[in-house]
């Protein structure tokens, strides 16, 4: 019950601000070069008349705020923990959102997740099982709302050239309560989160793959073969 809690809560994350707090960061991740990727056109280095960062021209905001959509798919690259504990390097998560439902993989670590019709699977690849949860009517709205409210404008901390994994990126710096996200840019893509926590929490460093707004339907079935697991909550 606490691993199904768990990972739905990261979900939560992923889907409000694509900032995660799973799992322990790697810096060695390869650079992929994303898919379809939804843009935007702006140029954060330009300052208004005061010196200070133009705040519509913030290219974090604009690059999130497409994924407040209705329909969309994310694949990133990240740690991952398994039922076991163990941390998977660079695992391959995937996400997707149409309408009111959504769902997550991450097979390298064994299990995923999706949400739909109020009701929660938790899928395990493994032992090709899974297992339903009712939920309360709107339960994603509702956990949704804390971090889409999210004001990067207001939280903004700076901007600046740094080089990871062998390449120089544009970032933004942004300060949320415990936590310091800084987004990297390839020009207008979307690169990398980096994730760092004043608890202690190691930083998590997660790497996009692809941003589409279209969902992929497919995350949505339940696996051909898998069989349910009565389990009681």
């Amino acid at each position: 019950m606490k691993k199904i809690l768990s990972l739905f809560i990261v979900c939560m994350l992923l889907v409000g601000t694509m900032i995660i707090l799973t799992g322990c960061g790697n810096n060695n991740q390869s650079s992929i070069n994303p898919s379809n990727n939804l843009g935007v056109n702006s140029n954060p280095s330009d300052n208004n008349n005061n010196g200070s960062l133009v705040v519509n021209k913030l290219k974090a905001e604009k690059a999130l705020a497409s994924l407040s959509t209705d329909n969309y798919y994310v694949k990133l690259i990240t740690d991952a923990e398994d039922d076991a504990g163990n941390i998977i390097r660079n695992a391959t998560m995937e996400i997707t959102v149409e309408g009111k439902n959504f769902a997550t993989d991450i097979k390298a670590a064994g299990y995923g997740m999706i949400v739909k019709d109020d009701a929660m699977y938790y899928i395990m690849h493994d032992a090709k099982q899974y297992t339903k949860m009712d939920l309360q009517p709107n339960t994603k709205q509702e956990m949704l709302k804390e971090f889409s409210d999210k004001n990067f404008t207001d939280n903004f901390v700076t901007s600046g050239q740094e080089e990871l994994n062998g390449t120089k990126y544009y970032y933004e710096e942004f300060n949320f309560e415990s936590e310091t996200a800084r987004l990297y840019f390839d020009n207008d893509t979307l690169k990398y989160i980096e994730s760092k926590y004043s608890d202690g929490t190691p930083t998590t460093i997660i790497e996009i793959v692809e941003i589409s707004d279209k969902s992929k339907k497919s995350l949505f079935e339940i696996p051909e073969g898998y069989t349910s697991l009565e389990m009681n909550f």
